[in-house]
Formats: C-alpha cells, structure tokens, sequence
C-alpha cells in the first residue's frame, strides 16, 4: 500500500554500558523471522533505530516498489535478508548512513535464490554487501541493473561522504559462497568499487554453536560495470593463505581512479585474516587498480582503467595466485611506476590482447617467491620499454 512509516530513530540512544553496545534495545521497522509469504510494496520507510528492516529465515519474500531513507542512528542499514530462501527485490530505492541491500547469514540458514533488479542505492558505507555473518553462507545470487549513487546527506555518522565501497562481496564467519552474479551496474564516487574477501573472523552466531572454519568463495561473475570518480585506496580480491578465493570471472568493467597513489605504499600486506572486512581494512593498495593476492582460477576481460592525475603504483598486483588470464586489459601506468603488472608467487599467468595506453618502462616485475607459466601473447606494446623490470629466471 501507499503512505509512511517514520522509526524516529532519533530517539533512540545508543547505550554504550550494554554488550553487545550497538545493537541494544534499538527496535528495526520491520522484522520477520521464520515466516513465509512475505509481501513488502509500495511504502515509504524513514529513520529506523537500527537496521530499517530485516528477513531472518523467512521463506518466498517479495519487496518491491519501496523506498528507504535511514539517516537518524547507528546501523542504518537499508535492507537486511538474512538466511532467507527464495527472494525477489525490485524497483527499491533507498538513501542511508549504513549499507544499503544486505544479505547475511547469521545461523545455519543458507541466504540462497536471490534476485535484485532495478534499485537506486545511496550508502555512506556498502550499497551491496554480503556476508559480515556468514554461517550458513550464501547460494544462487543474481543482483542486476543497479544505479549506485553518492547519499543526499553529506555528513555520515559511519562510512565515508561518497561511499566506502559499491559491491562488497565477504565471508568471514564460515560457510559457501557459490554463485553469485552481478551485472549491469553503474556507480558514481564510492572509495573502492570492487571488494571481494574470504577471512577468518570466526564468530559463532550463538554461544553455544560450533567455532566456524574458514569458509569458501567461488563461482563469482561480475561483469558490465563503470565505476566514476572513485577515490585512490584501489579495488581489491583476497583469500588467505591456503584458502584461496576461486572460479572468479570479472568481464567488460571500466573504472576511472582519481589518482594520486604514490609508490612507498607497502607491497607486503598484512593478512589481517580474524579483522572485520572492510574495502579499506589495508588502506591505499599496492596497486591502484587491482591487488590480487591467494586467488585461484581468475579471469579478467575487457578491464579498462585510467587515472585522472597520475598514480606511481602498477595498474595491478598478482599475489599468490595461481591461473590467471587476463585478456584485452586497457590501462593507463606512470612512467614512474615499477611496472605496469607486478607478479609475486604466480604461477600459470596470461596476458593478451592488451594495449598500456602512456609510457612506462616495464610491462612486468617478479617480485618474490617462484613465479612460473608467464605467457604474454598478442598485446600492443607500443609504450612499454621493456617487458620486464629486471633480469628474472622467470621464463616468459
């Protein structure tokens, strides 16, 4: 039906001598736990306390036609599915302090048959984002044609002005990731456009269930997606050592960096493996573009990136990885930089038909560990000095 609800979320303080401090004695505007044959259509939610609404293993949830406005409290997020099967959001739109469409899974229940279609997301934090709880982990997501744009209030309570990131894709508390696509998505200022990370935070969702392992990402396809004004910090996809994020496929992407990155950033990461996944968790990454590090299987085409002032940092950095095909990648370097792709510990690398659009000197640096399998096959290499930055035993 027509009309509003308004949380006057305002009114209620976040109580800081309680534990958990955050969540305490804050209502949601909606809440529907276990239910079947959820309708939400059509209604105007304003100012939630805590989260503006949250499916907890529900079952057939439709939610379409809304729109969400959540600026009066911590925690405001926009939507929260969590552990529901069967699912279709379209034609929301929403504006809020905390991140926008959310799936979690808090309890054994998978988050599984995911549509999200034709949504305008504003978020001070993450406009999509999975799996901060991921115990029951997260099966057959379809998210496409989304418009993720900078919030209409400038000054967040959490998160960054712009946005801290437009697609987060984490799992940190156990549990599958499997089958996820993305598509069609155009953002405009978000700190980080593309963050993918499988840790090890481990939190149980009740005391007494069972300590989580360490989960699984694969079967990930992100594609036809342009990312605008994003700010330097760079996009990134991490597993850990031994478990590696795998079957990622990232196609027909063009992102265009502020720049400014200079080159003292630190190549040598550290995993942060137990921390709360955030796209900015390291801070500026060693490559202004994308920092690969234990992936397994990636493949990456028609990836165009250009900066709007210079940037000393390679376009890419490969970290233990391992089967990674890069074709038809477009991007501008700093003659300043290293190189334009930084190798560490790779093994089965392939770059062709790619084109550096400015002058550096090196296409390629081996860094560290055994690199092994270097094809480079195809490419234009009309600005490139030299094809590698040093000597290497590396056979390209």
């Amino acid at each position: 039906g027509e009309g509003t609800i308004d949380g006057q979320g305002a009114s209620f303080k976040v109580l800081t001598d309680k534990k958990p401090a955050k969540y305490y004695n804050r209502p949601f505007v909606i809440r529907f736990i276990e239910c079947n044959n959820v309708t939400i259509e059509g209604v105007t939610l304003r100012n939630s306390a805590m989260w503006m609404q949250q499916y907890l293993a529900c079952t057939d949830v439709l939610i379409r036609g809304i729109t969400v406005f959540n600026h009066a409290n911590k925690n405001n997020d926009m939507v929260d599915v969590d552990g529901c099967k069967n699912v279709v959001i379209s034609d929301c739109s929403g504006d809020t302090d905390d991140d926008g469409i959310t799936l979690k899974s808090t309890s054994d229940h998978v988050t599984e048959n995911v549509t999200i279609t034709n949504c305008i997301v504003s978020s001070h934090c993450n406009a999509i984002k999975t799996g901060t709880e991921s115990t029951g982990g997260f099966k057959n997501v379809v998210i496409d044609n989304i418009i993720v744009k900078p919030s209409a209030v400038k000054t967040p309570m959490s998160g960054k002005p712009e946005g801290a990131c437009g697609i987060a894709l984490t799992l940190v508390d156990g549990g599958t990731m499997d089958g996820i696509s993305i598509s069609n998505v155009i953002m405009d200022g978000p700190e980080v456009p593309i963050f993918i990370r499988l840790g090890n935070r481990a939190r149980k969702y009740w005391e007494g269930a069972l300590q989580p392992g360490v989960g699984k990402i694969r079967n990930v396809l992100l594609s036809n997606i342009v990312a605008r004004n994003v700010k330097s910090t760079g996009c990134s996809i991490t597993g850990l050592p031994q478990y590696p994020v795998e079957g990622i496929t990232l196609s027909n992407i063009r992102l265009e960096f502020s720049g400014g990155g200079q080159k003292s950033v630190d190549m040598s990461m550290p995993e942060l493996e137990d921390q709360y996944p955030e796209a900015t968790m390291w801070g500026a990454l060693p490559a202004y573009g994308f920092t690969l590090r234990h992936v397994k299987d990636i493949s990456i085409r028609r990836l165009d990136m250009v900066c709007e002032t210079e940037d000393v940092r390679p376009a890419m950095l490969l970290s233990d990885v391992s089967g990674a095909r890069l074709t038809e990648f477009n991007g501008s370097v700093s003659p300043e930089a290293d190189a334009a792709i930084v190798l560490a510990s790779t093994r089965d690398f392939l770059l062709s038909g790619s084109f550096i659009q400015t002058k550096t000197k090196y296409l390629l640096k081996f860094i560290g560990g055994q690199n092994s399998g270097v094809s480079i096959t195809g490419n234009d290499l009309r600005n490139v000095g030299s094809l590698c930055a040093s000597k290497s035993k590396t056979p390209v």
